[in-house]
């Protein structure tokens, strides 16, 4: 009904799958989302995704992430998705008890 609308609405179940796709083949992980022997990571991987559509959206929309404090100003509808991949098994000595490499990144679709 939205998207008869002419709202942009994101099906988040099929979103999910296609979001953990990409981080299972990019980061080289089982379909549980733990790490194989040769990769970087030692530990499972995490992630959060967050929807900015039509839906409730009034745009422009700025976005905080509440956990890294990545902020982006959305100007239609979004995808921002946070990575937790944790601590990575090789670092420099003085970086051994670093903090946990958390990456986000967001994908608008601008085709009106």
């Amino acid at each position: 009904e939205e998207y008869a609308e002419g709202k942009i609405v994101f099906n988040q179940i099929e979103s999910v799958k296609a979001i953990e796709a990409v981080i299972i083949a990019s980061l080289e992980l089982d379909s549980n989302m733990d790490p194989s022997v040769a990769t970087y990571w030692q530990k499972k991987i995490t992630y959060k995704a967050y929807f900015i559509d039509d839906r409730a959206t009034d745009y422009p929309y700025l976005y905080i992430d509440s956990d890294t404090g990545y902020t982006t100003l959305i100007k239609a509808p979004t995808v921002v998705v946070t990575i937790n991949g944790g601590k990575g098994r090789y670092a420099l000595p003085l970086l051994k008890n670093g903090s946990d490499n958390i990456r986000s990144g967001a994908h608008t679709w601008e085709d009106r």
